[in-house]
């Protein structure tokens, strides 16, 4: 409970889910859920969804996983620390995120 209220002062929420894992669709659904059981209020709040550890998949898994995503109308960026590209383009958004906010 003390993260969900820690969650409520943000104006962003990151999500991260496995590349590893079976099923990222119910991933994130069962957190979306619970921040909605939380406050319904959090859903609403822009969100970033990342398909981490891209790096311990095939290819082909990695692009299943991002298409089942896409298929929940879920659209999540694909993240390997072993990829500097797809680490700029989370640097990208933390620089919105930061230019937005006048930091």
């Amino acid at each position: 409970v003390k993260f969900l209220r820690h969650i409520e002062r943000t104006k962003v929420l990151f999500h991260l889910i496995d590349a590893e894992s079976e099923d990222v669709v119910r991933d994130y659904r069962v957190i979306h859920k619970e921040l909605e059981t939380y406050n319904p209020e959090l859903v609403k709040k822009t969100e970033h969804v990342f398909l981490t550890k891209t790096d311990c998949v095939t290819p082909e898994e990695a692009k299943e996983k991002l298409a089942a995503l896409k298929k929940a109308g879920i659209k999540a960026i694909p993240v390997s620390v072993l990829e500097p590209e797809s680490l700029e383009e989370v640097k990208k958004i933390l620089n919105k995120i930061k230019d937005e906010k006048g930091l």
